[in-house]
């Protein structure tokens, strides 16, 4: 039974995390049928969240931080969601809003408190979980977006700014619906997962554009 926030990191550190590892072929191992099928059985109504999402090979990040700022001065409570983190995980899922009607913006973590309380609600979930053989494991990336959407909907955001983990098009994040995509700089990055010329790297970031 996870109680602490350590229990809550082991547990999280149990999944596979393709982020530390290079040893996977991308196009196979990544699978957004495996997330649709993830959050269906957590019950989390991705769906009511109002998104921009972001994609790119540089500044993606500061966009996402820009984007989330400029909807926080227009009064609006917005879900940031990026990746990777430098010190705690939790630095990838936080809340910005106003502090006060004339206050200034301001940003916070998603609390170890809530971390636990999520992931203790859904690890029993987790664990009865019966993936098809054809849809592969669960990976880091994958559980943690499905806690950042649970805690969106929970604290009741206007809108979510997701930044994509690696790619676009097979992103754990690309489940969504967004309001608007947003492709930042494409240059030559993670040439042996998402191909070798530009215009490979730049239709699996466009993945994310949808009609």
């Amino acid at each position: 039974m996870i109680h602490t926030y350590q229990q809550a990191k082991e547990y999280l550190n149990s999944f596979i995390n393709y982020e530390r590892r290079d040893d996977f072929v991308y196009k196979k191992y990544l699978k957004l049928g495996r997330v649709f099928y993830l959050l269906d059985c957590l019950g989390i109504n991705f769906n009511d969240l109002k998104v921009v999402h972001i994609a790119g090979t540089k500044g993606k990040g500061s966009t996402a931080n820009f984007c989330g700022y400029l909807l926080a001065g227009a009064d609006k409570k917005v879900g940031l969601y990026t990746s990777p983190h430098f010190f705690d995980f939790r630095e990838r899922i936080r809340i910005i809003k106003k502090k006060g009607p004339r206050g200034p913006i301001g940003g916070s973590l998603i609390s170890k408190a809530a971390v636990v309380k999520i992931i203790k609600e859904i690890a029993p979930k987790l664990k009865n979980l019966q993936l098809p053989k054809k849809l592969g494991k669960l990976s880091f990336f994958e559980i943690y977006t499905a806690i950042a959407f649970k805690f969106f909907l929970d604290k009741k955001v206007d809108f979510v700014v997701l930044e994509t983990g690696l790619g676009g098009r097979l992103d754990a994040t690309n489940v969504i619906k967004p309001l608007v995509s947003v492709i930042t700089h494409i240059g030559y990055d993670h040439t042996d997962k998402l191909g070798k010329k530009l215009e490979d790297i730049a239709w699996e970031k466009a993945g994310i554009i949808k009609r």
